[in-house]
């Protein structure tokens, strides 16, 4: 029966947390690796000395014959045969490593293919200096000719920041984005003229287009077409009517704003009772209307069960009802009041 011995095991990450007894082996499960305590170094020391990371080369002797490196080689045998191999590579003609010297002509530091070096000559004409060389200068629209500056073959009709706001160039916009108004012409304003009705304005003379008409008799406004004679032998077509609401309306029965005209806004002034029996026409005002209808309300009073005599003997009160009858009738009445 054989006996098994374990060491204690567990991540190299961990070996650090443990200080092992003077002969203890601790055995590192990822890395692979031993180490022995020694009772004062925490993780113990590892097997092989060193830091457990380096490996070094004891006994270790170039051998006579380099080769390839095979699986059963071990660390020395195979950095053995890699250091063979270079050795006599490089006294077979191989090529070490050396610094570069520019000013080699030959030799390990010899440069190869190296650009040709730029003579004085060559220097002079690239600086600008020498005749015959051009130097780089700022491009310039308006460079005088002939000049360093000056743009060859410059487009034609190509608008430029010297042409704005001048003769013959461009209007441009200022920092609001609007137009300098004091570069543009000036418009031009047509005179006003007078005629007494539309027959008058076709015979007008010196009628210019743009001029403007107006009518007196109608209190139109014409605009002068540009078909218009100067002589006075103009039609209709010669003018546009320019459409207006003529003149404001100031205020309303004493009323201004907003006005809304209803019949108890409407005071019956200069109102008189009509004297003959007459029917309401529809170009009678309201004074008229009413005087009528009130007329023929005394006369025919039958209508509401009274005679002349009880008519004129009513109380106020009776007349009031009789006065609120008429002004319902017109409340409830449309009131037109024409056209302009």
């Amino acid at each position: 029966m054989s006996l098994t011995i374990k060491v204690k095991s567990g991540q190299n990450a961990n070996r650090l947390n443990i200080t092992p007894a003077m002969g203890e082996f601790l055995w590192t499960t990822d890395t692979k690796k031993l180490f022995v305590g020694d009772s004062a170094t925490a993780g113990g020391v590892p097997v092989g000395g060193g830091s457990g990371d380096t490996v070094k080369l004891d006994n270790y002797v170039r051998p006579a014959a380099g080769g390839a490196i095979v699986p059963a080689d071990s660390v020395n045998d195979a950095l053995g045969k890699l250091e063979t191999d270079l050795t006599n590579a490089t006294a077979g003609g191989g090529d070490v490593n050396v610094q570069s010297d520019w000013s080699a002509t030959s030799g390990d530091s010899f440069i190869v293919n190296k650009p040709i070096t730029i003579t004085t000559t060559q220097s002079t004409k690239i600086s600008g200096i020498q005749d015959g060389a051009q130097k780089n200068v700022q491009a310039d629209w308006d460079a005088i000719t002939p000049s360093a500056g000056q743009i060859a073959n410059q487009p034609v009709g190509v608008i430029v920041e010297a042409d704005r706001n001048v003769a013959g160039g461009f209007v441009g916009l200022d920092a609001l984005n609007k137009l300098d108004f004091s570069i543009l012409p000036a418009l031009p304003t047509g005179d006003v003229h007078a005629a007494v009705d539309d027959a008058d304005m076709l015979s007008l003379t010196g009628i210019v287009p743009g001029d403007i008409v107006i009518v007196e008799n109608t209190g139109e406004l014409y605009f002068a077409n540009p078909s218009i004679d100067l002589a006075g032998s103009n039609t209709a077509s010669d003018y546009t009517q320019m459409l207006h609401p003529g003149a404001g309306v100031v205020s309303v029965n004493g009323q201004v704003g907003v006005v809304t005209v209803d019949g108890s806004k409407l005071p019956l002034t200069g109102y008189a009772i009509a004297t003959v029996d007459a029917a309401i026409d529809p170009v009678d005002n309201i004074n008229v209307a009413l005087g009528k209808l009130e007329f023929n309300l005394k006369r025919h009073s039958t209508f509401y069960g009274l005679d002349d005599t009880e008519f004129t003997s009513l109380s106020d009160g009776e007349l009031a009802m009789y006065d609120d009858t008429i002004k319902k009738w017109v409340n409830t009445h449309t009131l037109d009041g024409g056209t302009y």
